[in-house]
């Protein structure tokens, strides 16, 4: 009965190690894709296949190995990420562009009031 449960544990780690390995690959990828596209000329994806996928996959691997730790880590980030940018107070700038953006929806508004009505 030991046996089975070390090797049902075994898998599960193993599947879930995979899983997020597959998770982290894709985004990595997405990622280095994004800055190939930025500093590079030519195909973006052709370059990643070239260079960086070995290197993309092995961080993934490595993330994977270590899910117990990295994908809570991860989620704790993402909360904690959003918790402290959620709503900040509004600068200058937010309060103009925000009355920039009234302005003209009163002028669309009013613009859209002297048009007679199709029927």
């Amino acid at each position: 009965m030991l046996v089975l449960g070390l090797l049902a544990g075994s898998l599960g780690y193993l599947l879930i190690t995979l899983l997020t390995a597959r998770a982290a690959y894709g985004a990595q990828r997405a990622r280095l894709i994004r800055q190939e596209e930025l500093w590079h000329v030519g195909d973006p994806v052709d370059s990643f296949e070239h260079h960086d996928s070995s290197s993309a996959a092995v961080t993934a691997l490595l993330f994977g190995l270590a899910w117990p730790v990295t994908v809570p880590g991860y989620f704790l980030l993402r909360c904690a990420t959003f918790v402290i940018t959620a709503r900040p107070p509004a600068t200058v700038e937010d309060r103009e562009r925000h009355s920039a953006d009234l302005k003209q929806q009163i002028r669309t508004l009013e613009e859209a009031l002297e048009r007679p009505l199709e029927e």
